[in-house]
């Protein structure tokens, strides 16, 4: 039989099926071995630790078998906790957020809630006397939180693409229609840095075949994308090319450095510190396309020679009529 532990950089365990009676033996030197038993201990790179355990006579009996043994369950679990790791820490991004916005909105209608804990009644008709001093302030933020509530579902239907936890359902959907809906949330962010969105080159009548949830939750985190990265003064334009049967989104928007491997799970743009994401918006766009039988690339069609840190951006997504 066969274990191990996994223990992260701050020696806290990630994983174990190490036996009590095993954990007393090596405790003193975890790359050793005694009575059949052999232990070995290493560490990656990144400081992700290893311990293994074994009672294979192949593996005690040489060093060499146990390496490879080792190697492979290394490769194996730790690729597994990495790639979890990656989910979990964009979900933390993600939720962290999200909770900010709602907090800053909520702000001028509740003031400092730590403040207002320790008495229900006074803080209710704070609340209260502020919505009666101003409707329209009141009406605007929880019209935001209803924005905030939105994202929040548009994450959950993320966790459930990634983990292929959805049903999908095709119908014929008017595209132009689908897109001015689902944009419509953005709208003021892509107003706030002056940029034009324009949809008159695509079809009223035209439709495709999607599911429109999936379509909205991907391009929910295109736009999502767009408002971070498009060049501010400028526009994005959706076109849609009835001889290839594909849309085409055309904009100026950051240069992004790891554009072959864009679309891969963890892979950020690798833009700039402060504005790189977390590299799982652009996986879920791809792999909720490919479950509606679509898919997606980009074109990088040369930096502009104003803003070299901008480029001139093409996406271009295959539909079915």
């Amino acid at each position: 039989m066969t274990s191990i532990e996994i223990i992260d950089k701050n020696e806290d365990v990630i994983f174990s099926n190490i036996s009590p009676e095993h954990r007393e033996t090596f405790k003193k030197n975890k790359n050793s071995k005694k009575d059949g038993i052999r232990s070995l201990f290493k560490k990656n790179k990144n400081d992700v630790g290893l311990w293994l355990v074994t009672d294979d006579k192949d593996n005690y009996n040489s060093t060499k078998i146990i390496n490879k043994t080792f190697n492979f369950f290394s490769e194996l679990f730790i690729g597994i906790h990495k790639h979890y790791e990656i989910i979990t820490l964009s979900n933390t991004h993600t939720i962290a957020t999200i909770q900010a916005k709602m907090s800053q909105q909520i702000e001028p209608l509740v003031g400092n809630r730590q403040s207002q804990r320790g008495n229900y009644q006074e803080a209710t008709n704070s609340v209260k006397n502020k919505i009666e001093e101003d409707a329209l302030l009141a009406s605007k933020i929880i019209c935001d939180l209803n924005k905030r509530i939105e994202e929040i579902d548009t994450h959950l239907k993320s966790l459930q693409v990634l983990e292929n936890k959805t049903a999908v359902v095709l119908t014929s959907h008017p595209l132009k229609t689908m897109l001015l809906n689902i944009y419509s949330p953005f709208q003021d962010g892509f107003k706030d840095k002056e940029i034009k969105v324009n949809f008159d080159r695509i079809d009223g009548d035209l439709k495709i075949m999607v599911d429109y949830k999936i379509f909205s939750l991907v391009m929910h985190h295109f736009f999502d994308n767009g408002v971070k990265y498009s060049k501010p003064n400028d526009e994005v334009h959706f076109v849609y090319s009835n001889n290839n049967n594909c849309l085409v989104i055309d904009m100026h928007s950051l240069k992004i450095k790891k554009e072959d491997n864009i679309f891969e799970m963890g892979v950020s743009g690798g833009n700039t510190d402060t504005l790189a994401g977390n590299g799982i918006g652009m996986y879920v766009i791809k792999k909720g396309l490919n479950i509606m039988n679509m898919d997606i690339e980009i074109t990088d069609k040369g930096v502009l020679d104003k803003n070299p840190k901008f480029s001139k951006n093409c996406f271009i997504v295959k539909c079915h009529i």
